[in-house]
């Protein structure tokens, strides 16, 4: 996943977690407790549905397991593809 516009500083592609991992900041903690509020808020969140809130957080543990964002829009296909294999099985 390339970082997001709102989580650069004016132009700068470094996000959050590469400035703190430079910092020698604890990334590794960071992630844990970020991917931890996800997962407790999923669905809890008007904003935010179920599924997008449990993406951040497997988004976090995939980046403290590989040093890389995941690319959300595949899992989100492939959630799509599971749905529907899963609705045609019944």
């Amino acid at each position: 996943m390339n970082s997001l516009d709102h989580y650069t500083n004016e132009g700068s592609s470094i996000d959050v977690v590469t400035w703190a991992k430079s910092q020698g900041l604890d990334v590794e903690g960071f992630c844990r407790i970020n991917a931890l509020k996800y997962l407790i808020r999923a669905g809890k969140k008007s904003t935010e549905t179920k599924q997008e809130d449990l993406i951040k957080a497997l988004d976090y543990i995939y980046r403290e397991l590989t040093g890389e964002w995941i690319d959300k829009d595949l899992i989100r296909q492939k959630i799509k593809q599971c749905q529907k294999d899963t609705n045609l099985s019944q």
